[in-house]
């Protein structure tokens, strides 16, 4: 059976079961979403029947206040995004098409979203290829994401040689780049270090760095914005770095 041949019904059996947060006044309020909202609607409806224009009229219709058509909403998305608070959490790794956990324990944590990558992400959204799992970047002939080297190949290649982008780019050349950038907007070594995942970071970082702090946020924005807003000066930086 494909992915989107799974039942809206079958989906939310595994989200009570795997991802229905702990808390019990949060889990509860879910529950009732789910029980009196979404599943009397979509219980019985294929996933690739889906479609975003039809659960915005659904929801559009609800006699209910923005606030809980919000919550009810975020629970028809994607479950690693808090759009609402614009963090994403990160929890696992793909390799090669395995699932696996993050390297290390450290690893799994929230990170900050700036608004515009929720903006290109509701984008994104509207046309990806829908999974039960809710994978991103889903091969619709799978219905698994997509393998590293692929997407290297197709899309990263293609576009740094658009961009005339010298020499080799892959994976950890964003990784790169994103350090380098924060350095720019000269945000703090210690912020660094916990937008980048690094494990080896001192107890002091460890008990009070964890928080989603402003000047995290701030770090991250400024990087986003300097690539969406301003990819052309971004761009002759790079060059002229380069060239030094």
């Amino acid at each position: 059976m494909a992915a989107s041949d799974v039942l809206i019904g079958t989906l939310i059996g595994r989200y009570e079961v795997e991802e229905m947060p702990k808390r019990y006044s949060t889990g509860s309020a879910y529950q009732s979403y789910l029980k009196c909202h979404i599943e009397p609607r979509w219980e019985t409806t294929l996933i690739r029947n889906v479609k975003p224009m039809v659960v915005e009229d659904w929801l559009n219709a609800l006699k209910l206040a923005p606030k809980t058509k919000s919550h009810i909403k975020q629970l028809l998305q994607w479950g690693d995004f808090d759009f609402e608070n614009q963090t994403v959490l990160v929890q696992r790794g793909v390799v090669h098409g395995y699932v696996g956990d993050v390297k290390t324990e450290y690893s799994k944590d929230h990170r900050p979203l700036d608004p515009l990558s929720v903006d290109l992400l509701g984008q994104h959204r509207e046309r990806c290829y829908p999974t039960a799992e809710g994978w991103l970047f889903a091969n619709p002939a799978t219905g698994k994401p997509y393998h590293q080297e692929q997407i290297q190949k197709n899309h990263l290649t293609k576009a740094a040689t658009a961009a005339k982008i010298k020499g080799g780019v892959g994976w950890h050349t964003f990784r790169h780049s994103y350090r380098s950038w924060m350095d720019d907007t000269g945000a703090p070594l210690t912020v660094q270090q916990e937008l980048m995942r690094h494990a080896s970071v001192t107890t002091t970082m460890n008990v009070y760095g964890k928080a989603m702090t402003d000047s995290k946020r701030q770090a991250h924005s400024k990087v986003v914005q300097m690539v969406l807003k301003e990819p052309k000066a971004l761009l002759e930086r790079e060059e002229l770095a380069v060239g030094a």
